[in-house]
């Protein structure tokens, strides 16, 4: 992998690290979400956790995150 591959993926971990640091349950909402493809509690009637369409863009990002990352896990793990 070249060099230019690596550095994107290395900004991606690290916003992913900071927004997991900031909004742990956030993160871990959408993560679960994600990867098992079902809503998890508490949520609201569009799945996500309560509040999140009032929360600022980076909580609502923590979120995001950890539903893209759990997504993408299933999907590895479902091959």
């Amino acid at each position: 992998m070249s060099e230019t591959q690596t550095k994107p993926r290395a900004l991606v971990s690290e916003i992913r690290e900071n927004l997991f640091s900031k909004y742990p349950e956030e993160f871990e909402h959408g993560y679960l979400s994600g990867f098992t493809g079902e809503h998890q509690k508490p949520r609201d009637a569009a799945g996500y956790m309560i509040g999140h369409h009032t929360w600022p863009a980076e909580r609502k990002n923590a979120w995001f995150a950890g539903f893209n990352l759990g997504h993408a896990e299933r999907e590895f793990a479902d091959g």
